[in-house]
């Protein structure tokens, strides 16, 4: 079972979707334009067309999938900069149960 609060509780982030996970997520979109080069507009935790066209420009570099759904593909993308996942570096946890 996975986190509550997290984007990997059983659903997927995307447009549409709101919250920290989001905000977190556009928090890093912002910090690595210049890898991927679209910045999701700000760090809001509302998932809109702005976050949607960021998350396809990162999904696009690392080589995944692109449909804006931040699911299981794109969490896993290694940051290689950072030495640490999508999902890692946005903070996502995970409990036993």
């Amino acid at each position: 079972m996975r986190a509550s609060g997290g984007g990997r509780q059983g659903s997927d982030v995307h447009e549409g979707s709101s919250g920290q996970v989001v905000r977190s997520l556009q928090t890093l979109l912002v910090n690595g334009v210049g890898e991927w080069g679209t910045p999701p507009g700000g760090a809001d935790g509302q998932f809109g067309p702005k976050t949607l066209a960021s998350v396809k420009a990162f999904q696009k570099w690392g080589h995944v999938a692109t449909d804006g759904i931040v699911g299981d593909q794109t969490w896993d993308v290694s940051l290689h900069a950072m030495s640490k996942t999508l999902e890692t570096a946005v903070g996502l946890q995970y409990v036993v149960g």
